[in-house]
């Protein structure tokens, strides 16, 4: 799978990381399995958070530790020492986290013009930070346990998963980052929004994707498609999208809860820099289509557990 497998291969000052999401009816986890090559302080990692836990933890290891798999084309995998990821399963071995599941029925991106890349022809241009969608959906089914529990044996769970990865040399300046795959008493929608403030050929300049699914029909606002945003925060801490395209108009209201602190990228792929992320929100979403003055209201959704980060 092309939106899985490494793009840099371990480039000196730059980085890479594969950022996992899974849900379930009693708790949240964020799992990030990536690698560092900043000439200073070359290794790979993986950040791993619970959401009945108060912090997430960094699990280091030395980069000689990461490698990949690419032996069986239907299901590549990253090692990081015994550790593994691939768009199929995961297993983790830690002193403080065990977990091993597999994934199931993935929604994947549709074809857009001529590729499945969510930044579509955007992916070959000079910027500092690039991102796939591995996985917009899918189902979980795992055995996981926690030095916070007190069962002494992994338990099995089941949810839902969501994949996205990450690679460059360094996070934007600002950005904001929504996704929900929960959403209530609709089963086939997933969602997810990346907007950015990057440097291209020395220019500041803004740039976002959006893609919503909906069963099998896939909605993409963009700056490669020329959509336009708006995005406003309200006083009582509502975050509210607007994506307008020729066809469709979309509104996302956000109430982000508690936040977590997690480590990305800085400048030469430093990981240093500080990342608040809430992954128990609530969102709201609704898409019209049509003008302005006779736009017809086609999907309305109301999403929980949503991920959220307003790093702008």
């Amino acid at each position: 799978m092309k939106s899985f497998q490494p793009k840099i291969k371990k480039k000196l000052n730059h980085f890479e990381g594969w950022y996992t999401r899974i849900i379930t009816n009693e708790f949240n986890l964020v799992i990030i399995f990536g690698y560092s090559n900043y000439f200073k302080d070359s290794h790979c990692f993986i950040q791993f958070y619970f959401s009945k836990e108060v912090k997430s933890h960094y699990f280091r290891y030395p980069i000689e530790e990461f490698y990949y798999d690419d032996e069986n084309k239907q299901n590549n995998k990253v090692f990081i020492g015994s550790n593994f990821l691939s768009s199929k399963e995961i297993y983790i071995h830690e002193k403080k986290v065990k977990l091993q599941g597999s994934f199931s029925k993935g929604v994947f991106l549709k074809k857009y013009f001529f590729s499945k890349s969510a930044m579509c022809f955007s992916q070959f241009l000079p910027l500092p930070c690039y991102q796939e969608i591995v996985l917009m959906d899918g189902l979980v089914d795992f055995r996981f346990n926690n030095l916070s529990s007190n069962k002494k044996q992994p338990q099995r769970f089941s949810g839902k998963v969501y994949m996205e990865k990450s690679f460059g040399n360094k996070f934007p300046n600002r950005w904001y980052w929504v996704q929900c795959n929960t959403f209530r008493a609709k089963k086939n929608i997933s969602f997810s929004f990346s907007y950015g403030k990057l440097l291209l050929f020395g220019k500041k300049i803004n740039a976002f994707f959006s893609i919503l699914i909906d069963g099998d029909k896939e909605y993409r606002f963009a700056t490669y498609n020329l959509a336009k945003i708006i995005l406003k925060k309200n006083d009582n801490s509502v975050h509210e999208i607007f994506l307008k395209s020729k066809k469709y108009l979309l509104k996302i209201s956000i109430q982000p809860k508690k936040f977590v602190e997690l480590i990305a990228p800085e400048k030469n792929a430093l990981m240093n820099k500080k990342v608040f992320e809430c992954v128990n929100g609530n969102l709201e979403l609704n898409l019209y289509r049509g003008k302005q003055k006779e736009k017809q209201r086609i999907l309305s959704a109301f999403g929980e557990n949503v991920g959220f980060e307003n790093m702008y």
